[in-house]
Formats: C-alpha cells, structure tokens, sequence
C-alpha cells in the first residue's frame, strides 16, 4: 500500500472525536437528545449504553473524565409502571442512582451520568449532552482518546524511522551507500594520501 493510502484510512480514525473502552464508547464532543443519542448508536450497529454491573460502572468511569457534562446512558423510565428498562427491554439489576434520585415525572424519564461523579440522575430527555454507546463485541480493555491516538502515531513513526536508520547504517542499503559514496567524494576521502606520494615524487 502506498503513503498517501496508508494516510487516507488512518486520517478519519484519527479525527474522530470518540473515546472507546472495552464495550463503551463516549461520543464526548457531540450533543444529542436521549431519541437522537439512541439513533445514532443504533446508526453504529450498537446501543445506547446499558450498565447493568459494578463492573460495567467501573469501565464507565474510566472514560467518563473525557466527558464535556452529563451525558445519556440507555436506561429509561415508564411514568405509569414506574419501571426502569434498557433499551433492550431488560429490567434494571443494577443501579447507581445520586441522591435524591431517580424521579419520574412526563418528559423526565431518560438517564443521565453525572461528570463529576458518575452518579445516575433521571432528566429531561429533550436535553442535549453527550452520550455513550455500546458495542457488546468489542474485546479492548484500554482507553483510546484522539491524544492518545496522536502519542502512539508518533511513537510509532519514532520507532519505524529508528528501526530504518539503523537497517541503513548496518546493512548499508543501495540508497544510503550511495549518499554515503558520494558525500565521501565531495571531502576527497581516499584521495589525499595518494596526492601527497605523487607530489612528493615530482619532487
């Protein structure tokens, strides 16, 4: 593959403003209603977040740092039942509600996770925050935000263009040993003694 291929599909997963985690996945620099957030997840072949476990908790707050405010997670409420459901209709087994929290009342029913403390509140579902989806697939344990993505870019870059200088300066590669030829050539190394015999012969 070429340079300019290699860049052109490493540029859109560089930019993309989404810090991933294990299963989760923030979307930290966009904006969506509770309805748009799920859509948009739903767009990715995931969903909106389900955290059913201490666990899954503990693998939220590690990425929830990197959020701009509240942002969505998949759990709403049924103002008549008073029941609490994911998004794929399980009930809730696990809850880390603030203090004061959840309340249910029309047009409040949608989950939110606080910045601060990644404690669950209930909120107006219109409201526009970031939001968190799910890939039950994804296997990854480590956090990847856009600057980490930049550090390993480079680290990268740093480590190849090493590994080359030193394949050139061992192996002496057609095209080092040629520069390295020709910049000899141009001080005369190799050349001097042999003009200080012919000049002490002529003498």
């Amino acid at each position: 593959m070429s340079t300019c291929g290699f860049m052109f599909l490493l540029l859109p997963w560089l930019f993309t403003d989404i810090v991933f985690c294990n299963r989760f996945n923030l979307h930290h620099q966009e904006l969506a209603s509770w309805t748009e957030a799920k859509r948009i997840c739903e767009g990715h072949g995931h969903i909106l977040a389900k955290v059913d476990s201490a666990h899954d908790q503990e693998l939220v707050e590690k990425i929830a740092p990197y959020a701009q405010g509240f942002f969505w997670i998949g759990l709403y409420g049924n103002v008549t039942t008073r029941q609490f459901t994911w998004t794929d209709s399980t009930l809730v087994d696990y809850s880390s509600w603030a203090t004061g929290f959840p309340g249910l009342h029309e047009g409040v029913t949608c989950t939110r996770i606080r910045d601060f403390d990644f404690r669950w509140e209930t909120s107006d579902c219109t409201a526009r925050l970031n939001f968190m989806c799910e890939d039950p697939n994804h296997k990854t344990s480590y956090v990847v935000t856009t600057a980490t993505k930049l550090q390993g870019i480079f680290l990268g870059l740093g480590v190849i263009g090493g590994l080359l200088l030193v394949s050139c300066l061992l192996l002496q590669l057609p095209c080092c040993r040629t520069g390295v030829t020709e910049k000899i050539s141009r001080i005369g190394f190799g050349t001097k003694d042999a003009d200080k015999k012919l000049m002490v012969a002529h003498s």
